[in-house]
């Protein structure tokens, strides 16, 4: 019924977008609040684009739609999925409080076409994007973010009417990005995502169930290669770029930050907040695996030393026996 429920909430904001492009259930693939895929739908579904860590191309990031309901209503977020080693699909979203959501399960990841098996999507820079293009959602798109050094690229949400942009990184942290505050930034290493047009799709029999080790290659398929007008990895950031990782989304010099909006001092608080949290948590982990380990070495200690004891007695007790076969007493 939930299921039910989020699908009706799901149509009616396509609906309410017909000045920007819609995508039907056809190219979503439905995630299970377990982490497990709805529908017969497999990880070969999902759509595979041009994403970055470590200044490494990786496969396993992809484009999720998530919606959730509060006091406040519905809430709904673009976001970055990926699937961990026994099988969940987890996501990561800014929440209506500009908190970071890390869910496995309970949202959508944007598939190849459910009966034809299409990929009519791909990005494009900000600056060259427009809303009838766009992929949309309740004025809301699709959304690629790299960092300035062009090591990192992960998935998020744009605004094209508010020139805004956002989206959780790698390390957890909130990335927000303004083009009234940095154009250059907005319209050079923010992409959105659009929908070309494709052919008509002709009705199918029944759809084949895929091989468990069969994968899907289209020829349309973006993740075939980088397009280096786009990234340029022989580019080599600077040592003090390096050192000052958190500073990467920043292309301006650093100094030129001093000052900065209270959100924007909340935010970075509140990330100073969730490390220290973390370092908190590794650091009481570390110290009960500490704790444990000392308690097994002083029972193997007390095991050792009552296994001695033992063999003492023993000794003494074969010596007097020894003694009193010779001498007919003890």
């Amino acid at each position: 019924m939930h299921q039910k429920r989020l699908g009706l909430w799901l149509l009616a904001a396509l609906i309410g977008c017909s000045s920007a492009v819609w995508i039907g259930e056809e190219y979503w693939a439905s995630i299970n609040h377990d982490g497990q895929i709805r529908n017969g739908r497999t990880r070969n579904d999902f759509l595979e684009f041009d994403a970055i860590h470590n200044r490494q191309r990786i496969s396993n990031a992809y484009v999720a739609f998530w919606i959730t309901s509060d006091q406040r209503g519905h809430y709904e977020a673009f976001g970055h999925a990926w699937v961990e080693d026994d099988g969940r699909v987890c996501g990561r979203f800014i929440g209506r409080h500009k908190n970071i959501e890390n869910i496995c399960g309970g949202f959508r990841v944007l598939a190849k076409h459910e009966r034809t098996g299409a990929n009519p999507f791909r990005f494009v820079l900000a600056r060259d994007a427009n809303i009838p293009q766009a992929v949309t959602y309740r004025r809301r798109q699709i959304a690629k973010i790299t960092s300035w050094q062009k090591n990192e690229a992960f998935f998020g949400g744009v605004s094209l009417n508010e020139r805004t942009a956002g989206g959780i990184d790698y390390d957890l942290e909130v990335v927000e990005i303004n083009k009234e505050r940095d154009p250059y930034y907005y319209e050079n290493f923010v992409q959105v995502l659009i929908k070309e047009n494709e052919a008509p799709v002709e009705p199918e029999p029944v759809r084949r169930p895929e091989k468990p080790d069969e994968h899907y290659y289209h020829s349309d398929h973006i993740s075939v290669r980088l397009r280096d007008d786009v990234y340029d990895f022989s580019y080599e950031p600077q040592r003090h770029e390096q050192e000052n990782q958190n500073q990467r989304y920043l292309h301006r010099p650093k100094e030129e930050f001093h000052e900065m909006s209270e959100s924007e001092k909340r935010r970075m608080k509140y990330n100073a907040q969730l490390r220290e949290e973390k370092a908190r948590r590794e650091r009481e982990q570390a110290e009960r695996i500490a704790q444990y380990n000392e308690r097994l070495r002083q029972r193997d200690e007390a095991i050792k030393a009552q296994k001695y004891h033992v063999q003492l007695l023993r000794e003494h007790e074969a010596a007097a026996q020894r003694q009193f076969a010779e001498t007919g007493h003890w």
